[in-house]
C-alpha cells in the first residue's frame, strides 16, 4: 500500500513537472525531446554530447590546435570550458579575452577554433569555478575587501572564497550570505554581462537554426547543491535564479544548469528552468576496481538524472579516477577498464552526456596554484601534457565509435529494465 501511494504520488509529481514551459525568451533552446528524453540539439540535428574538459589556461596556447585534434581523433565532440574569472580580469577593469596579455588568455580565438573543428561547447564562467584553480577563479582583488571576511593569508595561499566551502554543508546559508553581499551581485552581474558580450553572445546554438553557434549549456557557479545531507531549499534557489537572471539579461538563451553530486536536486530544478548535470569520481579505497555498489550508484544517479522533463541526463563531470594530490608526484592509478565499465553503465541506461574531467593532463601557469593539488593537475587521464595514450585512451576511443555509431537517433529498446544502444561498428559493449 505504502509503495503504491510513493508510486501515485511519483508519477502526479512527474505529469506536473512535465506540463512546465519554458518563458518564451528561452523556447530557442537547444534541447528536444528524444525518444521519451529530452537530448541536446546541434545545428538542428540529435546531438549526444561526447565531451572532454579543456582546461585551456593550463595549456600552453601554441598546443591548444593539436590537443582539440586529438580530442577529435578520439571521438570527442563537445568541449567543456571553465571560464576563470581572475585568469581574464586579473586586475580590476583589466579585462583580456584576446591574449594580449598572456596568449592562454585568447578565449575568443579558443571559441574560434572549436566552432570551426565541429565541436559543440559548454561554458562554465563562475563566479566561482573552484577547478583547484587559484581561489576558485574569484578575483583575489575582490577576495581582499572586508565584506568577503577571508583571511588574508588564506587568499594569498589560493583558498577558496569562504562561502564556497560553507556551501557544500549548508547551501541555504551560504546562498543567504552571497546574495546579502551587494558587492559580489554587483560585479558578478558586470562579469556575466562582459563574457556575454565579449565571448559567448555570437556562439550560442539554437535548435531551429542550422547555421547556429556551437554553445549548448552555461553552468552557473560551481559545485552547487553537492552533498546528499545538504538542503537546497528556497534561499539556495533564489540565488541560483539571481545568476541566471544576470545571463539571461546579458544575452544568454542557451540552457543553464547546475552541477549537483546527489542527482535528486534534479527535478527540484524544472519549476526555475535551471536544470542539473551531474557528477561522478571513483571512490577508490583500497581496491583500485570498481564494486558492485559503483555500478548501483552510476545507475541511480543516471536514472535520477532523466527526471528531468527539459534537460538532458548528463554527467558533467566524470572521471573514473582522482588527482594527485599536493604532496605526490603522480596521481593514484586506478584500474584502467573503470573508464569503459562505468561510462558503459551509464549510456546503457540512457545517458544523453557524458564529460570527461579531463582527457588530458595539464599544467598550471605560474600563480595559479594550490596547495593541495599536483603542480601538474595530473589525473593519470587519457593523455598526458604531450598527448600520448594511456591506458585509458583505449576506452574514450569506444566509446566515440559507439556514440559517432548511433548517428542521428539513438536506437534503443527496454530490455531487462534499462535502455540498450548498439552502432554498426559492432562497439556495443
Amino acid at each position: 500500500m505504502l509503495r503504491s501511494s510513493f508510486l501515485t504520488v511519483l508519477f502526479v509529481l512527474l505529469v506536473a513537472l512535465s506540463a512546465i514551459e519554458f518563458p518564451a525568451s528561452q523556447t530557442n533552446f537547444p534541447i528536444q525531446p528524444g525518444n521519451g528524453y529530452p537530448q541536446f540539439q546541434l545545428h538542428g540535428q540529435p546531438f549526444f554530447a561526447h565531451s572532454a574538459a579543456f582546461f585551456y589556461n593550463r595549456i600552453p596556447r601554441d598546443e591548444w590546435a593539436a590537443s582539440l585534434v586529438k580530442l577529435k581523433e578520439m571521438g570527442i565532440n563537445t568541449v567543456d570550458l571553465y571560464i576563470a574569472w581572475n585568469w581574464h580580469e586579473p586586475q580590476e577593469g583589466k579585462l583580456d579575452f584576446d591574449g594580449h596579455s598572456n596568449p592562454r588568455r585568447n578565449v575568443k580565438a579558443l571559441m574560434e577554433m572549436t566552432r570551426e573543428m565541429g565541436f559543440a561547447v559548454i561554458v562554465r564562467p563562475g563566479p566561482v569555478i573552484l577547478n583547484e584553480w587559484r581561489n576558485g577563479g574569484y578575483p583575489d582583488w575582490l577576495l581582499a575587501r572586508p565584506e568577503y571576511q577571508m583571511h588574508e593569508v588564506a587568499r594569498l595561499d589560493g583558498h577558496y572564497p569562504p562561502l564556497s566551502g560553507l556551501g557544500a554543508s549548508n547551501s541555504e546559508e551560504a546562498s543567504r550570505q552571497w546574495l546579502a553581499n551587494e558587492t559580489h551581485m554587483r560585479y558578478t552581474r558586470k562579469w556575466f554581462a562582459e563574457v556575454m558580450r565579449e565571448v559567448l553572445q555570437q556562439h550560442q546554438s539554437a535548435s531551429s537554426n542550422t547555421g547556429g553557434g556551437n554553445v549548448i549549456a552555461i553552468q552557473l557557479d560551481d559545485d552547487q547543491a553537492i552533498n546528499r545531507a545538504n538542503y537546497n531549499g528556497p534561499i539556495f534557489w533564489k540565488y541560483m535564479n539571481a545568476l541566471a537572471a544576470f545571463l539571461r539579461d546579458a544575452g544568454a538563451t542557451v540552457p543553464v544548469y547546475i552541477n549537483p553530486t546527489d542527482m535528486r536536486i534534479s527535478a527540484a530544478g524544472a519549476p526555475h528552468n535551471i536544470g542539473a548535470m551531474g557528477q561522478w569520481y571513483f571512490n577508490f579505497g583500497n581496491d583500485p576496481a570498481l564494486r558492485w555498489e559503483d555500478s548501483a550508484t552510476l545507475q541511480f544517479y543516471t536514472e535520477t538524472l532523466k527526471t528531468q522533463p527539459h534537460f538532458p541526463p548528463m554527467v558533467i563531470e566524470y572521471q573514473a579516477g582522482w588527482y594527485g594530490n599536493g604532496e605526490d608526484s603522480y596521481a593514484k592509478t586506478a584500474d584502467p577498464t573503470n573508464t569503459l565499465l562505468s561510462s558503459r553503465v551509464m549510456i546503457g541506461h540512457g545517458l544523453r552526456g557524458l564529460n570527461y574531467f579531463p582527457v588530458q593532463d595539464t599544467l598550471y601557469p605560474a600563480g595559479y596554484e594550490v596547495p593541495w593539488a599536483n603542480h601538474y593537475y595530473t589525473w593519470e587521464s587519457a593523455l598526458n601534457l604531450a598527448r600520448e595514450e594511456r591506458p585509458r585512451a583505449a576506452a574514450v576511443h569506444r566509446n566515440g565509435r559507439l556514440i559517432a555509431g548511433l548517428g542521428k537517433e539513438p536506437r534503443r529498446s527496454h530490455c531487462c529494465g534499462r535502455d540498450h544502444y548498439s552502432d554498426d561498428h559492432g562497439d556495443a559493449g
